[in-house]
């Protein structure tokens, strides 16, 4: 644990209690800040850690953010190995109740369809390999519907006397989703099977909801700088594969895609990964949204050019 986590955690009491009308809770990131509050609406007090410009595997929590969860009564989080801050920062809150497994936890990733859960043995020289699967599940929208579903059961457990308002909650944010899900897809659907290059390994999801390939990596393994011999080998595979789309996160460097695009005259577009990341990132689905415009409007441009 870091020292500041274990600290203050000595000066941390441990609260639970709900109150009347209120559930406290704090979420490692404000996607999942988001969809807890389409949920749970007026009946819930949301609160998050991770800035969402920064890259959640390496948040460093507050003292506030300690504080914060300590008088929370739900910690809601990604599973996996997302948080690496994780577990430090729910024992620093003083409250048992918040460690994996706990009875005031809640797992997003239960439920879903997770990929890239590795094989064999495992070692550093594989680079960051996420041991659970790919951890970043909710950039794709089918899996956003088991994330609100699996929300309103731990808010109905919570409070069962708004059982009813949460599952009202639940059906009309649903409803919504399909909706956009439908208009996302026509919009991708021209692009399906069209191969792209993605900065670190964040997007299988997506690249699986859009019908996408992705076919090569800036990094030449994850959570390693790419290198001159790598990038290399990326333009052989970039040119033979005429892949015209690099996808990055809005917070690695811009060196590397820069040199790739005017060597290919591919485009690069920085997606959101997290609500609030971008300006047009106001939500999920406004995410979801710039998402899918962004990626258009990179194929579009290509064919414009051919």
């Amino acid at each position: 644990m870091p020292l500041f986590l274990g600290a203050l955690s000595l000066f941390v009491a441990p609260d639970f209690g709900l109150a009347k009308n209120e559930i406290k809770i704090v979420t490692t990131t404000k996607t999942f800040a988001d969809l807890v509050k389409v949920v749970g609406g007026d009946l819930v007090k949301v609160d998050y850690v991770a800035p969402p410009n920064q890259n959640v595997h390496f948040v460093e929590p507050r003292p506030s953010d300690i504080l914060r969860l300590s008088k929370a009564d739900l910690f809601v989080h990604g599973g996996l190995d997302l948080e690496l801050w994780r577990a430090p920062l729910a024992e620093a809150s003083g409250k048992s109740q918040f460690f994996d497994g706990g009875p005031r936890q809640l797992d997003l990733s239960e439920g879903l369809l997770l990929l890239e859960i590795p094989e064999g043995p495992l070692s550093r020289a594989q680079g960051d390999i996420h041991v659970f699967g790919n951890p970043h599940y909710w950039t794709s929208p089918e899996n956003a519907k088991i994330i609100v579903k699996t929300i309103a059961d731990k808010l109905s457990e919570l409070s069962p006397e708004n059982k009813k308002l949460f599952e009202e909650n639940l059906n009309r944010y649903l409803g919504e989703l399909d909706k956009k899900i439908l208009e996302w897809k026509e919009k991708l659907t021209p692009w399906k099977g069209k191969p792209i290059v993605v900065y670190h390994n964040s997007w299988p999801y997506l690249a699986d909801f859009a019908g996408l390939e992705i076919a090569g990596f800036v990094e030449p393994k994850p959570g390693i700088p790419p290198t001159a011999k790598h990038i290399q080998q990326l333009l052989g595979i970039m040119k033979e594969k005429k892949i015209k789309v690099i996808i990055k996160e809005t917070f690695f460097e811009n060196k590397t895609p820069k040199k790739l695009s005017e060597q290919t005259g591919a485009v690069v577009i920085n997606l959101p990964i997290s609500v609030g990341e971008t300006k047009e990132a106001r939500d999920y689905i406004s995410m979801i949204d710039s998402m899918v415009t962004q990626i258009t409007q990179a194929f579009e441009k290509e064919m414009s050019h051919d």
